[in-house]
């Protein structure tokens, strides 16, 4: 539900700020969103139920508030540490993904949050990626560099999913989902645009893994 909201003074021997608000009726209202993609680079594709891939969209992962836009990060080569040694365990692992500079500005804003849920090979959420209690979900923690706006990212901790993703294949492997938190989901325009592997600011993941052989 969206909502206007007046922002007003009133001149008097001193500063007076107010507000007024503008709700719609939740039992009368009703709420339809339009979008019109010609001449972008999703033109080619359904408006629902569609898997674009990064590559298709100048290496880029999108979400999009209001019109249920979401990303699916996949690690496909995840295994292939498996072969420096004997045994390979993960340690720690984190992920920072890079807003695309030009996408976001004081007027549209970063998400404070953004979220990572788990899903299988059908993209059937199965788990969400937790916080250190493991008790809810995790929020990406944004970090602004608000001196040269070249450095913002979100991070998460991750090490949890991949050391439980470390050695699956096949229908047993899992892909994460990222999206945003359901108010900004379903009720704002809150949006992210972020690189791929294959960008300027490429998605990160930084494993410290040890390595054991027997000799």
């Amino acid at each position: 539900m969206s909502t206007m909201v007046l922002h007003y003074h009133i001149i008097g021997e001193e500063s007076n700020e107010q507000e007024l608000v503008f709700a719609p009726n939740t039992s009368t209202h009703f709420s339809h969103i339009d979008h019109d993609r010609s001449g972008t680079l999703m033109e080619p594709y359904p408006a629902k139920d569609a898997e674009i891939p990064s590559k298709a969209l100048d290496n880029r992962g999108v979400l999009f508030g209001g019109l249920g836009w979401f990303a699916r990060l996949e690690f496909p080569h995840l295994n292939n540490i498996m072969k420096l040694g004997e045994r390979v365990v993960i340690e720690s692992a984190m992920l920072k993904l890079y807003p695309e500079l030009g996408t976001y500005s004081d007027i549209n804003a970063l998400p404070d949050s953004i979220y990572l849920y788990i899903a299988d090979e059908n993209n059937v959420v199965t788990d969400a990626v937790k916080d250190y209690l493991g008790s809810e979900v995790q929020g990406g923690t944004l970090v602004k560099d608000n001196v040269y706006n070249e450095n913002t990212y979100y991070y998460f901790d991750v090490t949890d999913f991949m050391q439980q993703e470390l050695g699956t294949i096949g229908i047993n492997k899992h892909n994460l989902q990222l999206v945003l938190n359901e108010d900004s989901y379903t009720q704002t325009f809150k949006n992210m645009t972020f690189g791929d592997r294959q960008s300027k600011s490429p998605i990160v993941l930084q494993l410290i893994y040890k390595i054991y052989e027997s000799y």
